[in-house]
């Protein structure tokens, strides 16, 4: 998912997270990224 530390991207990787997808993140801000996905996995306890 492109845009994957804000905004849309961010609440579409996890809802497909949420849904059992395995799912990868891009975006242009690594940090924030991460913060996101490492959100996302203790969130829904996925795999991303």
């Amino acid at each position: 998912m492109t845009g994957a530390s804000t905004s849309i991207g961010r609440y579409l990787v996890q809802g497909l997270a949420e849904r059992g997808a395995a799912v990868a993140g891009l975006a242009r801000g690594g940090e924030r990224l991460v913060t996101a996905m490492d959100e996302v996995a203790t969130a829904t306890g996925a795999r991303t």
